[in-house]
């Protein structure tokens, strides 16, 4: 009898356990529940203005600043779903595909020179496959299965090239570069017999070369009869078995599409893309969890995960505090990738920058004139400019490998750069003509160098400084204030 009554006592708190699960909240209620239990609800400042916002989303998704006549018409705008409509209109531009691409480039380590490989034609057409992915929004999970699965030539099956795109190439490296994709974790966080189980299935991946000048094919090494089976396991998930018939990376990608860390590390990319870290926070895991439940349960969406951060309150607050920030009860300041600050200066100079090449001669590449820094296909390319301002290698698909801190040299380099200031001195009068007044001038250089019009304060400090100037001189002032505005913390920072 009193086993019967603890078995009815014990069943009583289970059931009253799962009535008091905490809800599944939306993105917003989430974060606002999370500022409320942190404390910070009262400290949490408006959503910023316009035109900041129209900055800060066009350089996530697009890595370009908007146009000036289009900031200027989103200022006008009156309609009250116009930032809703600008994420749509900019998830769905090709700009967006194109430095998504790119972005994706560096994870999936798109490099046709040591140490990856993969040489200029795999480039072209693994860079192309990747592309459409972004721009016709394949689902996640069917990327994952596909760069996982494929086999074939380097130059005709695109997503061969996931493997191949690996400086080791042995089951451990391969092991390695697939967690770190798909797990966003790398191999030795995992213990040493997670790490064993989840080795085995990249050790049945083969290649060989063909008679056409660097052309290789991926393809499973199957063992003959009677082999013993082969036991392998995804971290966190049940062993499988695989007999010697069957091609273990099709086992590997349904565990790994069945894994949490799957959603969970893909909602951590894009945070991470769109704030410059991960909500790794205990105090967001329960936010992070139900987001990686909507994606799965969206057919794994990324535009709609893309869609609900960059409309969430977290997205349009103003920098705050370093413990606001953990919470994300603040925007986190960020310096500007190297390839957006490339973008950036190139727009205010209405010309590129910078040309673009590769150096290694098999064979010498050069980009044509015009070519933004945001879509270039292959990590062998680059620039001075680039590589002082921290462009990842694309050695190991690490985000680690992106340096995104401002140093030393890159100070000097913007503040004493011949180049850059001959560039400047040259500007001024590709934005304004001659008969605009003085007001329009300041207007107009705000609009194309911040993204955003000049405040009262510094309309009169511009004046100031001009009627300062000996008549003779004022031609100066021109290059020399956007020399100043380059020289910002508002032009080298995402914030």
């Amino acid at each position: 009898m009193n086993r019967l009554r603890m078995y009815a006592a014990a069943m009583l708190l289970l059931f009253l356990a799962g009535c008091t699960t905490e809800p599944e909240l939306s993105l917003e209620q989430r974060q606002r529940e999370i500022w409320d239990r942190c404390g910070m609800t009262s400290s949490v400042r408006g959503p910023v203005g316009e035109a900041h916002f129209l900055r800060r989303v066009h350089l996530d998704l697009t890595g370009l600043p908007p146009d000036p006549d289009e900031i200027t018409a989103f200022l006008l705008d009156q309609d009250p779903e116009k930032r809703v409509k600008l994420v749509e209109r900019l998830l769905r531009g090709d700009p967006y595909a194109v430095y998504q691409a790119h972005l994706w480039g560096d994870e999936l380590r798109i490099k046709a020179e040591f140490p990856i490989n993969l040489w200029p034609n795999a480039v072209q057409f693994y860079s192309r496959y990747v592309y459409i992915f972004c721009r016709d929004n394949i689902p996640y999970d069917r990327f994952a299965r596909e760069v996982l699965t494929a086999s074939g030539s380097n130059f005709r099956v695109a997503p061969a090239n996931f493997f191949r795109a690996a400086a080791d190439r042995s089951p451990k490296g391969l092991a390695e570069v697939t967690s770190l994709t798909f797990f966003g974790r790398h191999l030795d966080s995992f213990s040493q017999r997670q790490q064993r189980d989840f080795i085995a299935f990249f050790t049945r991946i083969g290649y060989k070369s063909s008679r056409e000048w660097k052309e290789e094919f991926v393809f499973c090494k199957y063992p003959p009869p009677g082999t013993p089976l082969l036991r392998a396991a995804v971290p966190g998930r049940a062993r499988v078995i695989i007999p010697a018939d069957t091609d273990p990376r099709t086992v590997l990608a349904e565990e790994i599409l069945a894994s949490d860390m799957f959603a969970d590390a893909m909602v951590c990319r894009v945070w991470r893309r769109l704030f410059g870290r991960e909500p790794s926070d205990p105090r967001l895991t329960t936010m992070r969890g139900e987001m990686a439940r909507r994606f799965r349960a969206s057919g794994f969406d990324i535009r709609k995960l893309y869609r609900e951060i960059l409309l969430s309150p977290a997205y349009s607050l103003p920098p705050g505090t370093p413990k606001q920030e953990k919470v994300f009860a603040a925007y986190p300041v960020r310096r500007l990738n190297a390839e957006q600050i490339s973008d950036r200066i190139s727009a205010l100079l209405k010309h590129s920058f910078e040309n673009y090449s590769s150096v290694i001669p098999e064979p010498f590449t050069f980009l044509p004139p015009g070519t933004r820094a945001g879509a270039i296909d292959d990590g062998s390319i680059s620039s001075a400019f680039l590589d002082l301002m921290g462009k990842p290698p694309r050695d190991s698909g690490s985000p680690e490998e992106r340096r995104d801190n401002l140093t030393g040299k890159q100070k000097l380099f913007f503040l004493n750069s011949g180049k850059l200031y001959n560039e400047l001195r040259q500007t001024p009068n590709r934005w304004y003509g001659k008969r605009d007044s003085f007001n329009l001038r300041i207007s107009k250089l705000y609009l194309a160098a911040l993204s955003r019009p000049e405040t009262a304060e510094e309309l009169a400090l511009c004046r100031k400084y001009f009627n300062l100037l000996p008549p003779r001189e004022r031609w100066k002032f021109w290059h020399e204030l956007l020399w100043a505005l380059v020289n910002s913390k508002e032009f080298l920072y995402q914030f």
